[in-house]
Formats: C-alpha cells, structure tokens, sequence
C-alpha cells in the first residue's frame, strides 16, 4: 500500500489518480511535467497600468461622478422670447446637478452681449437686419463650440442650449451638430398665448436684464413686445407630424397641457418628470 505524502497527512486528502500517474512516470525514469500547485497560487499578479484617452490615468470608480447615460445630452430649448425658457434652462440644469448628473447651461443671449457691449434696439432682432443675423449666428457657433469642449473634454454629461430656436433650419444645424459629435437632442418648447402672462413675465422678469438698464418701463415694454415679432412670423413650433423623429417635451400654457414625444432613456424620463411637475410662479417665469 502507497503511503501518503506528509502534505497529504496534514490536509487528510487522498492521491489523485493523476497523481499517481505521474509518480509511476517518474519512477520510470520520464521528467514530471505537472505544475507545481505552489506556482498556480503563488504568482505575483502582473500589474498594468492603462492609460485612458488623454493619457491620463483612470479614476478609482470610487471618484467618478454618477452618470445615468450612455452619451452626452444636448438640450435644447425652442420657443418665443418672454416664454420662461431661461428660467427652465437654470432650473433643469440645477435639478440635473442635484442628482449626480454634470450638466452646464450655454445661454446664447449672454454671448451675444459679451459681443456686443451696447444694445441699441429691437432693430438688432429684424429678420431683414443682415449684421445682426451674422452676429447672433457667430454667438450660436460659439455656444456650440463651448458645449463640444464642455461634453467631450470636460466630463460633462448634459449641455442646455438655451436660446429661441425657432425655425427648423435652426434646429436642423444643431441636430445635425449633434450627430457629428455623438450626442443625443431633447428639445424643450414653453408655448403660451396667453397676453397677461407674457405682458407680467416682460415687467417683471425681462426689464431685469442688462439690455434694458437705462430705458424706463415703458420703453422696455414696447421695445421687447417689438422683438418678439420680430421672431413670429419664422416661428416654427415642433409638429407632431413633422418632428415625430424627435425626442422633446412642448409645454403649453405655464403647464396646462404637455405634449411629450419619443422619450429615449433615463435622462429625458427624468426632465420630462421634472417639467411636468416643476412648481413655476408668474413672477419667475411668465
């Protein structure tokens, strides 16, 4: 009878046929081949460094920011001036912050009024007025511009583009923009009709902005009710038809009724149930 070996002894085990085999080979003059169970446990683990894109290490899961999609997200905002869009850019961007997700507003307004120091008139927003085309179109290039570098290099999951959008070639520009980049769209349309609530939004809200700092109420008033024509007769509102492609929220009347079409993924879910359910004051948004 074979005797076991003392590692046998001490772990009660029984030699393997295999084993066996093996001793017999040995015994008869052949080189055992089997692995050492020692290098099977014992190998030191060879450790590899793996750089990401930018060639900087990645970070310890335990320092990476939540993130609930799977490409960046470009919001976009559609609809008259005076319609609340601003506000609903600061809010959702607040919200999206708050639950872990980066996300930046690029409010084209502000760029055009870095550009330009000094504004003089609703005469800048003419359809017919081929300067100021140009320059709210270089301030739109340059607010997607900003949004590529914020999504792409500076970790940022959400951009919110907010400006009046109003026209589908406008629209068309940005999605297209989008596709090349590899970012999803979800437009976001505030819709309302209703002449008190835009008249309130104008004196209590717009007059507060830098544009109007030297002009008295009155001629703020007449001004932005000028601007806005300037937009309505391009206006193109998102179609259930002709936009059934798109994913977006349309919001009418301060929240009355909602329109909500091609819901993607989490993040969208999540903006359309935050609008839905956002509380909104005349004096902040209409």
């Amino acid at each position: 009878m074979k005797r076991r070996s003392p590692s046998e002894q001490r772990h009660g085990k029984l030699p393997r046929v295999g084993a066996a085999a093996a001793s017999s080979s040995s015994q008869d003059g052949m080189e055992d081949k089997s692995p050492n169970p020692r290098e099977l446990t014992q190998n030191p683990l060879k450790k590899i460094w793996m750089p990401n894109k930018n060639g900087l290490p990645e970070k310890h899961i335990s320092h990476r920011r939540v993130c609930m999609t799977n490409c960046p997200t470009l919001i976009v905002t559609v609809g008259l001036p005076a319609r609340g869009k601003t506000y609903i850019s600061k809010k959702l961007t607040r919200y999206l912050n708050w639950i872990g997700v980066p996300t930046r507003e690029f409010n084209v307004g502000q760029y055009r009024r870095e550009f330009m120091k000094i504004y003089k008139s609703f005469e800048f927003f003419r359809p017919d007025n081929e300067e100021g085309l140009k320059i709210r179109r270089q301030c739109a290039s340059a607010a997607l511009n900003d949004v590529r570098q914020y999504l792409t290099e500076e970790g940022g999951q959400v951009a919110v583009f907010d400006a009046t959008n109003t026209t589908r070639e406008r629209r068309g520009t940005i999605i297209q923009f989008a596709e090349q980049n590899g970012f999803k769209v979800f437009f976001v349309e505030s819709v309302c009709e209703d002449p008190e609530v835009i008249q309130e939004n104008i004196v209590q809200v717009k007059l507060g902005s830098p544009d109007y700092t030297n002009c008295n109420t009155e001629e703020a008033v007449e001004d932005f009710m000028k601007r806005i024509k300037c937009y309505e007769n391009s206006y193109e509102t998102l179609d259930e038809v002709s936009d059934r492609e798109l994913s977006y929220i349309k919001i009418i009347d301060v929240g009355q009724r909602y329109l909500v079409n091609r819901v993607l993924d989490h993040i969208q879910s999540r903006i359309v149930y935050y609008l839905m359910n956002i509380h909104i004051t005349p004096r902040s948004i209409y």
